[in-house]
């Protein structure tokens, strides 16, 4: 061989280990690992609906495990569009809390390795929500980033940037939408449907019936988005959260009250058309007549009023949450209810209209309060209540939330502190028709 042969091809082999120092295998793992899609996660929480974070897929799987990534190197910008009329976009930068890979495209307390790259934000940014007012935001996110380093300090996840107008909404994409419209009442009814799994993997099992949760909105979701009614809070996703749904399996409904601002669920056609379409999915689908439960809050606590004063036999219990009016003896008052409200909220007076309307009926009532802001550790305080009432055979129960513990607005500490009791919807799910 040549001198000069041997030079070039010395050359070459320097080269080649230069590259491959340089090149590490986590380097050129890095290099070959592609985005495959990014979506902005918005989720149905106790306190809103809120857009928690953008979700980057890769083509290849990332481990940011046993690291903690420096939020300082990434940044989110956000824009939100209103759907509806009346209001302004607005741009602004969101505050990020965590940087990490997961197996599946949700957040979570833990890195996982996984294809998902999540960039968490801070739930306190004035800009979280992704409604207002009732009416759905158009989103439109931008992230940026700087090179990711894994446990070993080599880089993970190269620097890199996308946009997404991509919105995902765990279980509140899970309800299905609908329209119906009653001939005798003239009246038209947007809703939103849930099917349990277990009923979507064997449809047609003739021996398994489930029960079936009415929702009812509050005022603030009237409309025709059909979204504002199951994403405004949990009245209607709580009941579909994957873990519920595994101890009970249901079917979950959430009508919307059209426009205009004057309809109400206590309307006589409304209500009427309510309970029309209660039985026509009933006539449809595999549901328990005697596990069919109403609840609503505010201006739903009104409506569920309503369906017990009208159609009492209907249902096996039910939940009225900051609101209500007074019942009048007999099948109504004899329907299982959970009433609940903030000392704070004005409409403590409404639900003490229909807390005295049990009394002077000579119904018995057991009555707790307890702090609004303690989410799922108000469980036992729930739960010595509930004793409470079986010891002493009542079947109405009653929750006032302290003066000064509420969770944001005193109104909405009402179904805030309801729906996170797990107690609270475990007592409901097990009442049933006699």
């Amino acid at each position: 061989m040549s001198c000069k042969r041997q030079r070039i091809l010395g050359g070459l082999l320097s080269a080649i280990v230069l590259l491959i120092g340089i090149l590490t295998p986590s380097a050129l793992y890095a290099q070959a690992n592609s985005i495959v899609s990014a979506s902005i996660l918005t989720e149905s929480l106790p306190r809103g609906y809120w857009i928690t974070a953008v979700v980057i897929e890769y083509d290849k799987q990332i481990d940011l495990r046993g690291t903690t990534v420096p939020t300082t190197g990434v940044a989110a910008v956000g824009t939100r569009t209103p759907t509806c009329p009346g209001s302004v976009a607005d741009t602004a930068s969101r505050t990020i809390v965590g940087v990490y890979s997961n197996n599946i495209p949700r957040r979570s307390a833990v890195a996982a390795k996984g294809n998902y790259l999540i960039v968490e934000f801070n739930l306190d940014d004035a800009n979280r929500g992704a409604l207002r007012s009732g009416c759905p935001l158009q989103l439109d996110y931008s992230v940026n980033w700087g090179d990711l380093l894994n446990s070993k300090g080599q880089v993970e996840v190269q620097a890199g940037a996308v946009s997404t107008t991509v919105q995902v909404s765990p279980v509140v994409d899970d309800f299905r939408r609908g329209s119906f419209t009653s001939t005798a009442q003239a009246t038209t009814l947007k809703y939103r449907f849930f099917l349990p799994e277990q009923y979507l993997r064997t449809p047609n099992n003739p021996t398994r019936k489930y029960p079936l949760m009415l929702f009812l909105h509050g005022g603030g979701e009237r409309g025709d988005n059909n979204v504002g009614q199951i994403a405004a809070n949990m009245g209607a996703t709580v009941w579909a959260q994957p873990e519920f749904q595994a101890v009970h399996p249901s079917f979950v409904l959430a009508p919307q009250v059209p426009l205009p601002e004057t309809n109400r669920w206590d309307s006589p056609n409304i209500r009427d058309t309510v309970r029309e379409l209660v039985l026509g999915l009933m006539a449809q689908y595999p549901i328990d007549p005697d596990r069919v439960y109403v609840q609503g809050l505010s201006l739903g606590a009104s409506g569920t009023n309503a369906q017990l004063r009208a159609y009492p036999e209907m249902y096996a219990g039910a939940l009225l949450i900051a609101g209500g009016m007074a019942l009048t003896p007999g099948a109504p008052m004899q329907v299982p209810v959970w009433m609940a409200t903030a000392f704070d909220d004005d409409a403590y007076v409404r639900a003490l209209e229909l807390y005295t309307s049990y009394v002077t009926a000579g119904v018995l009532v057991t009555q707790a309060t307890w702090p609004g802001n303690l989410f799922e550790a108000a469980a036992p305080f729930a739960e010595a209540l509930i004793e409470v009432a079986e010891a002493q055979g009542s079947h109405v129960l009653f929750t006032t939330y302290q003066t000064g513990t509420n969770v944001g607005a005193a109104h909405n500490t009402g179904w805030i502190a309801t729906y996170s009791n797990p107690a609270i919807r475990e007592w409901l799910f097990s009442q049933k028709r006699p």
